[in-house]
């Protein structure tokens, strides 16, 4: 059997690939699927045929931009681009075809490289096996999640005072009781009441809470 043949074979085992993990928060959020996953199902059928995909070469650059995180602190937001050629070889033959990919990831310490690596391995294999994994995130454009989401890239000068009360304890779960009956109660309580102390900790509350009333809907 050739090279392209097993290829073909691969994309006749691997036919279909249903996504595991959800990318944002809230409303905005999206399915995606995890490069664990695709690695996982894949490699099975790359053994069984023998064949093998390795990385020969990579080229990456990386942009450091200056922002704030969600308590108005200084960070850096590092973005990172790699562009890889891989071999997928036949173990039986040494026959081989080179595939380029490419990836991107942000990060705001060391990991900007490695998600990048990452993306560019997982859609490499996607796309080379022709492998559908469902709704398209690629849909969703980024400044669509910039206007919607709380932003990190826009400098904070001076936090503005909070005068809102805080949501107590006994008002968090009325309000998740409310929202299991059906109730839309997320731009309600984010414009009347502050959540946590920290802007950190009120995204999350306020995830949770549209978490809790999407598994109701």
């Amino acid at each position: 059997m050739k090279l392209h043949e097993k290829i073909l074979q691969i994309m006749q085992e691997v036919e279909y690939l249903q996504k595991d993990d959800k990318v944002g928060e809230g409303r905005n959020a999206y399915r995606a699927i995890t490069e664990e996953k695709v690695t996982e199902t894949i490699r099975k059928s790359l053994i069984k045929n023998k064949v093998i995909i390795l990385p020969f070469e990579q080229v990456h650059t990386r942009t450091d931009t200056p922002s704030v995180n969600y308590e108005g602190k200084p960070q850096i937001i590092r973005l990172a681009t790699v562009d890889v050629k891989y071999k997928i070889i036949d173990v039986e033959t040494g026959e081989f075809e080179v595939v380029p990919s490419s990836g991107t990831g942000v990060d705001t310490q060391d990991k900007a490289v490695g998600k990048a690596m990452t993306y560019a391995y997982k859609y490499m294999m996607l796309r080379t096996f022709a492998i559908p994994t469902g709704e398209d995130p690629d849909k969703i454009s980024s400044d669509d999640f910039g206007k919607k989401n709380i932003p990190v890239l826009e400098p904070i000068e001076q936090p503005q005072e909070d005068t809102r009360p805080w949501l107590s304890e006994k008002q968090f779960t009325q309000a998740i009781q409310r929202m299991e009956n059906g109730e839309d109660l997320l731009e309600e309580l984010t414009t009347n009441f502050k959540m946590k102390k920290t802007y950190r900790e009120q995204f999350e509350a306020i995830r949770e809470l549209n978490e809790k009333l999407a598994r109701h809907e």
